[in-house]
């Protein structure tokens, strides 16, 4: 799953030793729980009731939102785990509106499954936690989400729009930091940005 406090120090170690533009800054942590779990603003209806995971609360902990920067593009080349109002900004690009479907014939779509938490190396994408799917453990699954290339459900079943959508990218927000951390660390640069780059993530690798 990986372990938070053993993934920040290889970010803190990474950044220190890693070249100017390689960047892992925290803000000073805040009591901002309820403000985070009410940020989501989908544009109808509304996300499923939904609780800070663990691995998240402890992070949390020590940040109200941090900076991983790996290059000279600010906002592009870099994750930023979000506050809670970045959280609210960032509904845009993750909530589809009402009444959307997939071509003429095709069912109304939703995204209000997902909740954001972290960038995804540009204004168009984020990492997102599904809210549906709450593990015994209290964690969620995490999804690489771009606005042009959604992780929809089908609106009246709950059904994934596409059904290799059931294998999520990431098992818990602990797993998605240490895949960041260990990437960073062996000098490569986290797959972003693009429409289609959850088929590079470790979920879909592994299938």
């Amino acid at each position: 799953m990986g372990n938070v406090a053993e993934s920040i120090e290889v970010l803190k170690e990474w950044a220190g030793r890693s070249e100017s533009h390689h960047r892992f800054e925290m803000t000073e942590p805040a009591d901002d729980a309820g403000a985070r779990l009410a940020a989501p603003e989908p544009m109808f209806g509304e996300v499923p009731e939904w609780s800070l995971p663990p691995s998240l609360k402890e992070a949390l902990e020590l940040f109200s939102s941090a900076t991983i920067s790996w290059g000279p593009s600010i906002g592009h080349e870099e994750f930023v785990i979000l506050a809670p109002e970045e959280i609210a900004e960032y509904s845009e690009i993750v909530y589809l509106p009402d009444g959307i479907s997939r071509g003429a014939d095709g069912p109304e779509l939703s995204t209000n499954h997902l909740v954001a938490f972290a960038s995804g190396g540009n204004d168009e994408c984020a990492f997102c936690f599904d809210v549906t799917q709450k593990a015994e453990d209290g964690e969620y699954p995490v999804y690489y989400h771009h606005q042009d290339e959604p992780r929809a459900r089908i609106r009246e079943t709950g059904e994934w729009e596409d059904p290799a959508d059931a294998t999520p990218d990431f098992p818990s927000f602990a797993a998605w930091l240490a895949w960041v951390a260990e990437v960073l660390d062996q000098g490569g640069e986290p797959v972003s940005s693009y429409p289609g780059a959850f088929h590079q993530m470790p979920g879909r690798r592994d299938e």
